[in-house]
């Protein structure tokens, strides 16, 4: 009995080793699978030394071509869609993990004649001619993108029906799943123009118009954070970066509603909790920019952990942080250091003279065109508030004193006009971290911040932060 069990434990571990090894073997197949690389090569032909390059998912590396016009390259690709950009010409192209595509193109052809060998071939044949059929159809946009919703919405189906029949008579030559992928890809398409109509349509025919009801609910029911179709579907990855960013500068365009920063501090949350991680990598620059005092603190403390989460890049995330130490000095409430400049009608002006009335102060140069296109605007804005309880201050950083005096002398400006010397009086802009100008500033009858950064002259949200603290 004993000699029995022995013979049947020890079969029983060599199955169990058998088995181990199969596991491995395939463990290791897969691994090698996962790990193969796609090769590309061919030949340009009249092709003269001009910048190459190959650009897609996580790649943009330039495409080292020879004298003889030949390439070759190795690359692992994470997605399927690359592009070519050689000598002006954009040559897009199907690649999948572990396959030999050879692209052969005539650079003295025009249109450009491309030949394209290997398994992912006809797929790179379809997508070039695509790309032939939407720049057919984009040069008609102006036209489309003017027309009233009715009749845009039968052009519009009239540039999905084109893009299916093109896939129709390709799909005898191409993979199943590759025309599932497409079908799907087109009514992505297809939904990315439909949502850029009304800012097309304004832009076309300064007419504001209403996005329709139908396209609504289609946007409606569209998953905006799905990172395999973000990563698998050009379109889709347009469509959605599209959204977030138009959502964005209409938040940014409304800064001074009353409910903004909820608002705001909703869609940094929203941000914050996708998990399409390459989405978030996207949206991070804008929401960058918008890391400014104007804000209330959360805000801030947000926009921070986004940047932190999304941007490696090591001396980024220091100059981020070093910026966000910054703005603690510079939220509402807070004093701004006295000045004492020279004034242009004679004698000497500070900050703390000016107590009693809301101080809007605008820093400028007269070598600053953007400056003195808002000079008619902030004329205009202090004659309107002329006998309210506010005052107009222009500071002049010109590092040429006698250019700011010949300025105001042949311009005759109205306000408080100052003159600072950087070279010796910085430490009201370093204070404030002015980076650039026109920088504008509107403070409190008490001299502390009401907002840093403050909306322009020409911009009319200005008059409604004024008339609020009046």
């Amino acid at each position: 009995m004993y000699i029995r069990q022995n013979l049947i434990l020890k079969l029983f571990y060599i199955k169990m080793r058998k088995i181990s090894v199969l596991l491995l073997s395939a463990i290791s197949l897969l691994a090698c699978q996962k790990n193969e690389k796609t090769i590309i090569n061919g030949k340009f032909s009249s092709y003269y030394g001009m910048p190459a390059k190959i650009v897609g998912e996580d790649i943009d590396k330039e495409l080292i071509i020879k004298e003889d016009g030949t390439f070759s390259d190795t690359l692992s690709v994470p997605s399927n869609h690359y592009t070519i950009v050689a000598g002006g010409a954009i040559i897009p192209i199907y690649l999948t993990q572990g396959n030999h595509l050879t692209i052969n193109a005539d650079f003295s052809e025009n249109p450009l004649k491309t030949e394209f060998i290997g398994k992912d071939a006809k797929a790179s044949e379809y997508l070039q001619n695509k790309m032939k059929l939407n720049s057919e159809n984009e040069a008609t946009y102006k036209e489309m993108f003017a027309q009233k919703p009715e009749d845009f919405t039968k052009s519009i189906q009239e540039v999905e029906n084109k893009l299916a029949k093109l896939l129709e008579d390709h799909a005898s030559k191409l993979e199943k799943s590759f025309v599932k992928l497409e079908e799907k890809e087109n009514k992505f398409y297809i939904l990315g123009l439909k949502t850029i109509y009304p800012a097309l349509h304004k832009e076309f025919t300064q007419e504001e118009i209403q996005m329709p009801e139908a396209f609504e609910q289609e946007l409606a029911t569209l998953d905006l954070d799905n990172p395999e179709d973000f990563k698998k579907y050009p379109a889709y990855k347009r469509l959605v970066i599209n959204t977030f960013t138009k959502n964005f500068f209409e938040l940014q365009a409304d800064k001074l509603s009353e409910d903004y920063p909820k608002r705001w501090l909703n869609f940094l949350n929203k941000i914050k909790s996708l998990k399409t991680k390459d989405l978030k990598k996207e949206i991070a620059p804008f929401i960058a920019y918008e890391m400014d005092a104007s804000n209330n603190k959360e805000s801030n403390q947000m926009i921070l952990e986004i940047l932190k989460e999304n941007i490696t890049d090591s001396l980024a995330l220091q100059q981020i942080n070093q910026k966000y130490a910054s703005l603690e000095k510079l939220y509402p409430g807070n004093d701004v250091p006295n000045f004492n400049f020279e004034n242009f009608k004679g004698g000497k002006t500070t900050l703390e003279s000016l107590r009693g009335k809301l101080v809007y102060i605008d820093l400028w140069a007269t070598w600053c065109v953007p400056c003195l296109k808002e000079i008619p605007a902030l004329q205009a804005l202090e004659k309107e508030y002329h006998d309210k309880d506010i005052v107009f201050v222009s500071i002049s950083i010109d590092q040429k004193y006698e250019d700011w005096k010949k300025y105001l002398t042949e311009n005759k400006l109205s306000g408080i006009q100052l003159y600072a010397d950087l070279t010796t009086e910085n430490n009201f802009a370093q204070e404030l971290e002015v980076h650039s100008i026109p920088y504008f500033i509107l403070l409190d009858k008490h001299g502390k911040i009401i907002r840093v950064n403050a909306p322009r002259p020409s911009d009319p949200q200005i008059k409604k932060l004024i008339d609020s603290h009046l």
